[in-house]
């Protein structure tokens, strides 16, 4: 047989494919009937041979078509496109094998008007539609019989972004190879480009670049005429003006250039058709308030109704929903001309006024023309204008095969796992995969029975039930085979019926516990404010009684100091006596009187902090705390004064890139988008139980900071260690390392945003020359996150692991610590000494009513190995009226289980410490053990210290691994204001971090981290990570060498 060319063919395909969506109300053969029988079975059995064998067969058929008249008989072969079918009935597999045919027309249409594309887009096919997008011919513009555009049938949220996604991305490349044939006068190229449909619908001849100007203002400045005709010809606007104002008239300086544009010039132009309402969409500014001023909102005029959108992709989304306001132009007014030429009014009779502007004046005439128009019709009409602006869950698609059937689906799905989370099916959940199985199924199904039955029908026409000698088991046969097939079609529709009434039910169970879930928040949220007031009550009671207290213990110190009376002689005057003590009683009275009023009227801030260490001191001594300086004293000197160790040395290395002075602010106004907790639109909701690190916010719930620097933070007080190393007492010694452990909660105050989840190998290193000190971070795991520390100086070492385990409870985020820190410190004998503890509980409470407040309980167990001394520290949790807030009370105890300090305090401002045992003159002293750094306010809340750690000198660059936290530029955005850019960077690198651990997968890999190995500690037998050093090794040996180093130097992953 021969096979007509594919170029011979191209240019018939229109007058002979004339096929369309099966319709079975036309007659075909018994043999035409079979042969599509036979091709729904291959679509269902999936044999590309089948298929194969009924495309040679259809070709040969179309070949013959090119000398058939017009009275030849119409085969089933001109009855139904096979793509259409197929994206309708067949896997996807048979729909990628169909396009590979050239004869098939990936754009023909229906009766209905419409394409592979709309019907896929429908169905809720992603992959269908994928496949059709990546077919060069297709042409996603094409409208139906109703007017849509396949994205316009859209029934999933999925689906409509990846469609706009292509199209944008269509969009850039065309323009970008239209300038270029346009500027090289590829004259030939152009024109073919322009032949093809779908560029002609996207590519906006009328864009302008970022001078103003338009392809037209170029082509004139060329004074190429062939061009400019080419543009004039498809679409080009000659009143079109640049940013200056002028159109390309305007700058024209070629006569016949200017004669030609005056010929297609045509302003203020809205295309309708005569009798039906005007029809206008673009984008204006509208004027909202004083603060926000003008914001670009999507218009459209549509039906005699204006409407408008934040933004063109709401409209397409849900015209319905995302409307933010209509006039309908029968009682509207126009007010223009006043001033700016660019802006005007629209009025209506309710007082709702938009006033609005555009970029050019023509412009604005183009809208008043078409809303002055419109006002007019819809008088003229005299009828309520309804806004029929299509749904984005439409049902108005008029599938020849499918029935309309409600649509079940949901559109939560807002946000997508980040690197903590785990990764999303990119073809939906798995009951959207069952249910367009299902859909298939019963369709294929219906199609086959319709063909069954005309088959059926045309082998009774070849029998003349009239004969006599007809046999009546045959006609028996046949009726019951008649029955048997009217009992199938039943069974169908009780089935399809059955499934629609399933997803009503379901819908309404879902809708059912929506309205409960949102009854349940607003008792909980009416609950929780009504607990709030009462606290705030009750708690105003606690401080007058504290006050109180407080007033009469300083009366009875005052009265324990005054000085006794002075004695008199027995024998004078009685009465004068008398006097003296009475003036006395009265001052003292008087005194008691004036403290009480005094501190009663006091601000709750004077007392609240220092109430609770106040009783802790109150022995029945003066409240004017004495500090003991003597273990400060008593503290080995040699031992500060020793000369310079290797080690010391050593470290000294790692200073280079810390020259410069560290950073003390943030060039940066804190201004975020404020999104709610838990408002109307709460991500958190539905997030309740679930563990923390698990929970997507959006960026702007972020800080600019990452987990890793929040372990650094813990450094801000290690000057606590430098002076335990130098004091010669165990007990004291553990005094301060407790103080240490303790100041680690002191940068929590405040701190409600989240940091920045670290990246698989990400690191952070920070070194401080003033205090004598290196660390290092690395994210050694990601699924359990953990991150790996390690600090060291020429006295002690200090490591440990952040590793949490984390709950969201609805009322708070519950942070539990589980990793276990370890201090090895040199005492002033020589021995090394091994601390160990683990860290409290972390807790940000007040969610709910919108006044989050972070709170630290638990107890704290640090323990000295080598000597056998413990110090235990209970963190107060904070009491639902607020009492107890930040208080922690703690004791030392040596070796032999006597305790010997006694700890008190509150995390969040000062430590106090008082010797149990020794002389009579040290009971009464107590010592201050530290008090925090003062605080200014600061963007997100951050402390001086951690304003110096995501600091990024030239200086330090060149020392900075490709892993270093501070070269991560998602979290660099977000310090720098650039919260889009944040928000799609962040994005960015966690499907990066998700393909890198795929592909480990796939190569059956597991993560080796970089700079850690994990161990168990030998004294304690806890888990530990182990630091080898080699970090401060390779970034001595590349930074030296003053160029930037690459990921294979460092010998690490490309994680940004």
């Amino acid at each position: 047989m021969k096979i007509i060319d594919k170029e011979q063919l191209s240019d018939k395909t229109e007058d002979l494919m004339l096929i369309n969506a099966l319709d079975l109300s036309r007659k075909v053969g018994t043999e035409e009937s079979l042969k599509t029988f036979r091709l729904l079975e291959a679509f269902r059995l999936g044999d590309t041979q089948a298929v194969d064998k009924w495309f040679f067969a259809y070709e040969k058929d179309l070949i013959e078509d090119c000398t058939r008249t017009p009275s030849s008989s119409i085969k089933a072969f001109d009855l139904f496109s096979p793509l259409i079918l197929a994206v309708q009935c067949a896997s996807i597999s048979i729909v990628e094998h169909i396009l590979s045919k050239s004869i098939v027309d990936v754009n023909y249409k229906d009766d209905h008007g419409n394409t592979a594309l709309h019907l896929a887009a429908h169905m809720g096919r992603f992959d269908v539609v994928k496949m059709l997008l990546r077919n060069v011919n297709v042409n996603d513009t094409i409208l139906n019989n109703n007017k849509k555009q396949a994205y316009e049938l859209c029934t999933s949220p999925e689906i409509y972004h990846y469609m706009t996604a292509e199209r944008a991305r269509f969009i850039e490349e065309t323009e970008e190879t239209f300038s270029q044939f346009l500027y090289a006068k590829k004259y030939d190229d152009i024109r073919k480009l322009l032949e093809c449909s779908r560029v002609c619908a996207l590519l906006d001849l009328n864009k302008t670049d970022k001078n103003g100007s338009t392809f037209l203002h170029e082509v004139v400045k060329q004074n190429d005429l062939e061009i400019l005709q080419i543009l004039l010809d498809h679409g080009a606007d000659p009143s079109k003006k640049d940013k200056t104002g002028k159109t390309p008239a305007d700058i024209a300086k070629d006569d016949a250039v200017k004669r030609k544009l005056m010929m297609y010039s045509s302003d203020n132009v809205v295309v309708t058709f005569p009798g039906e309402p005007i029809y206008m969409s673009g984008y204006m500014d509208k004027w909202t308030n004083y603060k926000s001023g003008y914001k670009k909102r999507w218009f459209v005029l549509k039906n005699g109704v204006l409407s408008y959108y934040k933004n063109e992709g709401m409209f397409f989304y849900d015209a319905d929903t995302e409307c933010r306001g209509s006039i309908n132009m029968r009682t509207a007014r126009i007010n223009y001309g006043s001033g700016d030429k660019r802006a005007f009014e629209i009025l209506c009779y309710d007082s709702v006024k938009y006033s609005v502007k555009v970029m050019h004046p023509s412009e604005a005439r183009k809208w008043v023309w078409a809303l002055t128009n419109s006002i007019q019709w819809a008088k003229d009409e005299n009828v309520t204008i309804i806004d029929e602006t299509p749904k984005f869950l439409s049902k108005e698609l008029d599938l020849p095969l499918l029935k309309e059937r409600e649509l079940l689906f949901s559109s939560q799905h807002l946000y997508s796992n980040d690197l903590d989370g785990y990764e999303s099916s990119e073809t939906g959940e798995p009951g959207e995969f069952y249910r367009d199985n299902f859909l298939i199924t019963i369709n294929s199904s219906k199609i086959q029975l319709n063909i069954l039955e005309q088959m059926f029908e045309e082998i009774l026409s070849n029998f003349d039930f009239s004969e006599k000698n007809f046999d009546a088991k045959v006609q028996s046969s046949i009726e019951t085979f008649q029955q048997s097939i009217n009992t199938l079609r039943e069974a169908l529709g009780n089935l399809d019926k059955i499934f629609l009434d399933g997803e009503k039910y379901w819908k309404k169970m879902v809708n059912k516990e929506k309205r409960m879930r949102i009854l349940w928040e607003e008792n909980m949220q009416k609950l929780a404010s009504e607990q709030e007031e009462i606290e705030k009550n009750l708690q105003s009671v606690e401080n007058q009684r504290r006050r109180t207290k407080k007033a009469l213990r300083e009366a009875h110190r005052r009265l324990v100091l005054t000085p006794k009376i002075m004695r008199t002689e027995y024998d004078e005057n009685k009465n004068d006596d008398e006097s003296r003590t009475e003036g006395y009683s009265l001052d003292l009275s008087m005194s008691i009187l004036y403290l009480l009023n005094t501190d009663l009227e006091g601000d709750f801030s004077d007392t609240d902090d220092s109430s609770t260490t106040d009783e802790f001191f109150d022995v029945g001594t003066p409240l004017d705390i004495k500090m003991d300086k003597s273990l400060l004293l008593n503290a080995n000197k040699d031992a500060v004064l020793q000369k310079k160790t290797d080690k010391e040395m050593e470290i000294e290395l790692s200073y280079h890139g810390y020259e410069d002075p560290f950073r003390l602010k943030l060039d940066l106004i804190d201004d975020r988008p404020k999104l709610s907790l838990w408002g109307k639109y709460s991500i958190l909701k539905s997030m309740v139980g679930k563990d923390v690190t698990k929970i997507t916010l959006p960026v702007s719930f972020n800080e600019a900071t990452s987990l890793l620097q929040r372990v650094a933070e813990d450094m801000e007080y290690i000057d606590l260690i430098d002076i335990a190393v130098t004091l010669p007492e165990s007990c004291d010694r553990m005094l301060y390392v407790a103080a240490f452990a303790i100041s680690e909660y002191s940068s929590t105050i405040n701190r409600i945003a989240k940091p920045f989840n670290p990246l698989l190998g990400e690191t952070f290193e920070y070194c401080r020359p003033d205090k004598h000190y290196r660390f290092v971070v690395e994210q050694v795991s990601h699924h359990p996150p953990i991150s790996a520390a390690h600090a060291e100086s020429s006295n002690w070492e200090y490591w440990g692991e952040s590793r949490v385990s984390s709950r969201f409870c609805g009322r708070s985020f519950d942070i539990n610590p589980l990793g276990t820190w370890f201090l090895k410190l040199r005492n002033n004998s020589g021995l090394d000494e091994l601390y160990t503890w683990k860290k409290v509980t972390t807790s940000v409470v007040g969610i709910i009513t919108g006044f989050p407040t972070v709170d630290n309980f638990g107890e704290m167990l640090i323990k000295n190995h080598t000597i056998g001394d413990v110090c235990s520290v209970d963190f107060k949790r904070r009491g639902w009226r607020g009492d107890g807030a930040y208080e922690i009370h703690g004791v030392v105890k040596d070796s032999k289980g006597t305790v010997r300090w006694n700890i008190g305090g509150h995390w969040n401002d000062k430590l106090y410490a008082k010797r149990v045992s020794g002389s009579s003159s040290m009971t009464d002293t107590a010592l201050l053990l530290w008090e925090i750094h003062e605080r200014p306010p600061a963007p997100f809340n951050l402390t001086p210290f951690a304003i110096t750690l995501n600091a990024l000198p030239e200086s330090l660059k060149r020392w900075l691994p490709p892993t270093d936290t501070r070269l991560r530029p998602d979290q660099r955005a977000m310090e720098n204001g650039y919260y889009e850019f944040a928000a799609k960077e962040k994005e960015r690198l966690e499907n990066k971090q998700r393909a890198s651990r795929k592909e480990r997968e796939l190569k059956g890999e597991n993560y080796v981290p970089r700079w850690f190995q994990k161990s168990i500690n030998e004294i304690t037998g806890d888990e530990q990570w182990l630091f080898g050093g080699e970090y401060w090794k390779i970034r001595e040996k590349l930074g030296s060498k003053n160029i930037k180093a690459s990921i294979h130097d460092w010998g690490v992953m490309d994680i940004f």
